[in-house]
Protein backbone atom coordinates (compact mmCIF):
# COMPACT_ATOMS: atom_id res chain seq x y z
CA UNK A 1 0.00 0.00 0.00
CA UNK A 2 1.33 3.24 -0.96
CA UNK A 3 1.61 6.41 1.39
CA UNK A 4 -1.06 8.39 1.46
CA UNK A 5 -0.57 12.18 2.99
CA UNK A 6 -3.04 13.71 5.63
CA UNK A 7 -3.13 16.93 4.39
CA UNK A 8 -6.25 18.09 2.17
CA UNK A 9 -4.39 21.39 0.82
CA UNK A 10 -0.66 22.52 0.19
CA UNK A 11 1.03 24.02 2.75
CA UNK A 12 3.35 26.88 2.03
CA UNK A 13 6.11 28.38 4.95
CA UNK A 14 6.49 31.81 6.38
CA UNK A 15 6.10 34.17 9.09
CA UNK A 16 3.45 36.87 9.18
CA UNK A 17 1.90 38.55 11.88
CA UNK A 18 -1.75 38.15 12.30
CA UNK A 19 -4.13 40.49 14.25
CA UNK A 20 -6.77 38.16 16.55
CA UNK A 21 -10.19 39.16 17.46
CA UNK A 22 -11.87 37.05 20.29
CA UNK A 23 -13.75 36.79 23.40
CA UNK A 24 -10.73 38.50 25.25
CA UNK A 25 -10.31 41.08 22.82
CA UNK A 26 -7.35 41.78 20.13
CA UNK A 27 -4.14 39.73 20.38
CA UNK A 28 -1.38 39.73 18.25
CA UNK A 29 -0.13 35.95 17.16
CA UNK A 30 2.33 34.95 13.84
CA UNK A 31 1.65 32.46 11.47
CA UNK A 32 4.29 30.16 10.38
CA UNK A 33 2.09 28.18 7.86
CA UNK A 34 -0.58 28.03 5.98
CA UNK A 35 -3.05 26.42 3.37
CA UNK A 36 -6.61 27.25 1.94
CA UNK A 37 -7.70 24.99 4.66
CA UNK A 38 -6.48 26.96 7.91
CA UNK A 39 -3.05 27.86 9.61
CA UNK A 40 -0.78 27.16 12.08
CA UNK A 41 -0.17 29.87 14.22
CA UNK A 42 2.43 30.74 17.49
CA UNK A 43 0.47 32.12 20.46
CA UNK A 44 1.70 33.26 23.94
CA UNK A 45 -1.07 31.95 25.76
CA UNK A 46 -2.87 28.51 25.35
CA UNK A 47 -6.48 28.13 23.81
CA UNK A 48 -9.07 25.94 23.97
CA UNK A 49 -9.86 23.83 21.13
CA UNK A 50 -12.87 24.88 19.52
CA UNK A 51 -12.89 28.57 20.22
CA UNK A 52 -13.84 30.37 17.30
CA UNK A 53 -11.88 34.02 16.50
CA UNK A 54 -11.79 36.18 13.57
CA UNK A 55 -8.20 36.81 12.38
CA UNK A 56 -6.80 39.29 10.11
CA UNK A 57 -3.89 38.78 8.28
CA UNK A 58 -1.93 40.00 5.12
CA UNK A 59 -1.03 37.30 1.87
CA UNK A 60 1.31 37.89 -0.42
CA UNK A 61 0.17 38.77 -3.83
CA UNK A 62 2.21 36.65 -5.63
CA UNK A 63 4.50 38.36 -8.61
CA UNK A 64 3.45 42.14 -8.00
CA UNK A 65 4.91 42.57 -4.29
CA UNK A 66 1.41 44.04 -2.68
CA UNK A 67 -0.45 42.17 -0.13
CA UNK A 68 -3.73 41.00 0.10
CA UNK A 69 -5.59 41.34 3.48
CA UNK A 70 -8.00 39.18 4.69
CA UNK A 71 -10.20 39.39 7.59
CA UNK A 72 -12.14 35.02 7.74
CA UNK A 73 -13.25 33.53 10.98
CA UNK A 74 -11.48 30.55 12.17
CA UNK A 75 -11.98 27.68 14.78
CA UNK A 76 -9.32 26.05 16.73
CA UNK A 77 -8.38 22.29 15.89
CA UNK A 78 -5.37 22.30 18.50
CA UNK A 79 -3.21 23.93 20.77
CA UNK A 80 0.19 22.19 21.79
CA UNK A 81 3.04 23.89 24.11
CA UNK A 82 6.35 24.75 22.98
CA UNK A 83 8.83 25.65 25.40
CA UNK A 84 7.57 29.45 25.92
CA UNK A 85 4.86 29.38 23.45
CA UNK A 86 1.59 27.54 21.95
CA UNK A 87 1.66 25.92 18.67
CA UNK A 88 -2.13 26.91 17.78
CA UNK A 89 -3.86 24.75 14.34
CA UNK A 90 -6.63 26.97 12.66
CA UNK A 91 -9.33 26.09 10.17
CA UNK A 92 -10.97 28.65 8.01
CA UNK A 93 -14.30 28.55 8.86
CA UNK A 94 -17.47 29.86 6.29
CA UNK A 95 -15.10 31.28 3.72
CA UNK A 96 -16.40 33.09 0.26
CA UNK A 97 -15.41 32.20 -2.95
CA UNK A 98 -13.19 35.10 -3.23
CA UNK A 99 -11.42 34.72 -0.27
CA UNK A 100 -10.71 30.98 -0.78
CA UNK A 101 -9.78 31.89 -4.33
CA UNK A 102 -7.18 34.70 -2.82
CA UNK A 103 -6.07 32.35 -0.10
CA UNK A 104 -5.53 29.42 -2.66
CA UNK A 105 -4.14 31.74 -5.25
CA UNK A 106 -1.21 32.63 -2.78
CA UNK A 107 -0.42 29.16 -1.38
CA UNK A 108 -0.65 27.26 -4.50
CA UNK A 109 1.29 30.09 -6.72
CA UNK A 110 3.94 31.13 -3.79
CA UNK A 111 7.31 29.13 -4.30
CA UNK A 112 8.93 27.64 -1.43
CA UNK A 113 8.32 30.82 1.42
CA UNK A 114 6.75 33.53 1.42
Amino acid sequence: MAFQAKRKYTRKTGREAVKILSQRGVEYATFEDISAGGLKLWMDRAIEAGEVMRVEFLLPYVGHGRHLGLEVDVQVVRCIKRDKAFEVGVKFLKLTDSEWQQLETAVDCTKGNF
